[in-house]
């Protein structure tokens, strides 16, 4: 009976999935529909600079968030109906070649090969406008914690990268061991095989049923691919080194403080190709984040004095989480610099806590206090 009931419940929410992302389709459309020419810019450009009020920036970032989370679950239905599609035109095609071409079968193969096009299609524009999930679950949260800690007309200068970390234009390194070859046979073939398939769909639209000869073509030409894959020499290691620096802003506060943040990742992505012994190939990907933040925090010394110094020093530090007094005549100037290592084992992992950034906070205005008159 309780197995009964799990299942139940399973397929409930396997449906009520299946509705939420559909539904995810339809308000994603209604979204990019109400974007701001502004806001439709910066899903191209996606990069920002600027300054401008929180209550501004707020405006312009929480629709595109909101887009964004949507935008995700539309990528994930039509990924899945274009393997359907694929399905689809593979059964199509089998009907068409074995019996003998009617009007209804050359309808269902069109209308199959035009949904497959159509969500690829979609899949790809959704997949190049791709905003970073820190805007949604890192920064606008933020700004609505600054909001309320700052006054109203204060400004907030920004430089903020939209696009993912394993974007190209922050590729800074990309090694392969042993070295690629200009010169490669599963190129060839490869190449070989896409023109086989776009000739037998040719040949098919013109002589439907005369499609034979290419079948047996393309069955040759993947067995030979298959061959110089496998006369690969193995292992082969690619390392790819990531620069991603995504976010420095800088605000007044309503205490008087100013605050500074820059926040760099640099995500280092290793591919290893390994054959076994008997031949099958297996490729194991592993990710490094080396995080490295820069948060400044400067009192006024007319306002504030130290209220604790032993956790204070005036020297860098490989240490995880340092405070550095770097203090002036006219203020009191506080540097929190952050490194950690983290091993990426899902997507989240990429992401920064915003909890974890605020404690680094607390911890510098905790070695300060107001000035009692």
């Amino acid at each position: 009976m309780s197995q009964t009931k799990t299942k139940l419940n399973s397929t409930q929410n396997q449906k009520g999935a299946v509705k939420y992302s559909l539904l995810s389709v339809a308000k994603m459309l209604i979204l990019f529909l109400r974007l701001t020419s502004e806001q439709t810019s910066l899903l191209f450009k996606r990069k920002i600079e600027g300054k401008r009020t929180i209550s501004e920036w707020l405006r312009l970032f929480e629709q595109l968030a909101e887009f964004d989370k949507h935008a995700d679950n539309s990528r994930k239905v039509f990924i899945m109906h274009v393997w359907i599609g694929v399905v689809l035109s593979f059964f199509a095609m089998v009907i068409i070649i074995g019996v003998e071409n009617t009007a209804l079968l050359d309808i269902l193969w069109r209308v199959v090969l035009l949904f497959l096009l159509l969500h690829l299609l979609l899949y790809w524009i959704l997949k190049k406008f791709d905003l970073s999930n820190r805007l949604r679950t890192f920064f606008v949260p933020l700004l609505k914690i600054l909001a309320r800690e700052s006054e109203e007309q204060s400004l907030l200068t920004l430089t903020m990268e939209l696009a993912s970390s394993e974007n190209k234009k922050f590729l800074t390194s990309n090694t392969r061991t042993p070295p690629k070859k200009v010169f490669s046979w599963s190129k060839i073939w490869l190449g070989l095989i896409i023109v086989n398939i776009i000739a037998f769909f040719w040949v098919m639209s013109i002589e439907p049923g005369e499609g034979f000869y290419f079948v047996f073509a393309f069955i040759f030409l993947f067995i030979a691919f298959a061959v110089s894959v496998a006369l690969k020499t193995y292992p082969i290691v690619i390392t790819k080194i990531y620069t991603y620096p995504w976010l420095i802003f800088s605000l007044k506060m309503a205490d008087d403080t100013t605050l500074a943040v820059e926040m760099t990742d640099t995500l280092i992505v290793r591919k290893v190709h390994k054959k076994n012994f008997r031949g099958k190939v297996k490729t194991k990907v592993k990710k490094i984040i080396r995080r490295r933040d820069k948060i400044t925090i400067s009192f006024e010394k007319d306002e504030y004095e130290v209220a604790k110094a032993q956790n204070i020093s005036n020297e860098k530090s490989k240490k995880k989480d340092v405070l550095l007094n770097k203090s002036n005549e006219k203020r009191h100037v506080f540097r929190i610099e952050n490194r950690e290592k983290i091993l990426v084992k899902n997507d989240t992992d990429t992401e920064p806590s915003l909890q974890a950034f605020l404690a680094k906070i607390a911890k510098a205005y905790q070695t300060m206090q107001p000035i009692e008159n």
